[in-house]
């Protein structure tokens, strides 16, 4: 007697459940067969608490996990010659990071997972890591993010567009009183990304922006509204980023401003009026 259409389709449905398992393992098997032979030639020897994770994107891949950090910095020391593609250090305990921990090495990428954990970080330098976009919530879960004082971002890819669009990327750093986002491929000054930084950030770094990538725009102007939402600004370093042009009042958003450093940049003439009401201002540096 043929099968109702209803009980067929559930044989049907029951066969493909037991055929998959026995075809993606098959998958998984070569893919891992290809990794591990790639890692035999590329990753090199390492000791607990690190281990390569290689996968056919990074092929040189580190996770170290579970341990002290200083056992973690020891046992990748081996890798110290070699390109990594990434460095993960996860469910470990950094009470503190060594100025000098990863020089000598080339790393694509690190993952530091329990850095957002740490309560009274003060400091955080993120130079020459590539970065070219940071998430709105980036440091919305920061558990220092009501301490931090200082950031540097400099020697990175960041953009206007990363930066700007309303992202307020910054918004949870609400004590940050320094950030340099020197060396990057800015070609305007992020004043609105900066805005709930107006009563904290006195110390600014744009300088070297001119550095960019061909058909891309250094920071030729200075607007009049430049500095309207940091009006706390004390230092303002923007030497060798192509400027040449002030427009009138740009400087008079920054009423507490000491210091204008503007080394090397395109400037013709310097107005008398660009200094007006700034009764702070004891340093103008603008070498050529």
């Amino acid at each position: 007697m043929p099968r109702p259409p209803r009980r067929l389709l559930q044989d049907l449905q029951a066969a493909l459940i037991y055929i998959q398992p026995a075809i993606y393992p098959l998958a998984i098997s070569q893919q891992q067969q290809f990794y591990q032979h790639g890692q035999q030639q590329l990753c090199p020897p390492l000791q607990a608490p690190c281990r390569c994770a290689p996968s056919i994107y990074e092929p040189v891949a580190i996770l170290c996990e579970m341990r002290q950090f200083a056992n973690a910095l020891q046992a990748i020391q081996i890798a110290r010659n070699i390109r990594i593609d990434s460095l993960a250090i996860v469910d470990t305990a950094i009470s503190s990071l060594p100025a000098n921990a990863f020089n000598d090495f080339t790393i694509l990428r690190k993952y530091l997972k329990l850095l957002p954990r740490l309560r009274n970080l003060r400091k955080l330098y993120l130079n020459r890591n590539r970065i070219s976009q940071i998430q709105q919530q980036a440091f919305a879960g920061f558990a220092s993010r009501e301490v931090l004082l200082k950031m540097e971002l400099a020697g990175n890819k960041l953009t206007d567009e990363a930066l700007g669009g309303g992202q307020d990327v910054f918004s949870p750093l609400r004590s940050l009183q320094e950030l340099s986002l020197e060396t990057n491929a800015l070609t305007q000054v992020p004043s609105q990304a900066l805005e709930a930084q107006r009563n904290t950030l006195t110390n600014l770094n744009l300088g070297l922006n001119q550095t960019l990538g061909i058909g891309e725009t250094p920071i030729a102007v200075i607007p009049a509204n430049a500095f309207v939402h940091t009006p706390s600004l004390m230092r303002l370093e923007m030497s060798e980023a192509a400027v040449d042009t002030i427009e009138l009042g740009a400087f008079q958003r920054t009423p507490l401003i000491q210091a204008i450093v503007l080394n090397k940049n395109r400037l013709t003439k310097v107005r008398s009026d660009m200094f007006q009401g700034l009764n702070d201002l004891y340093s103008w540096i603008c070498k050529q």
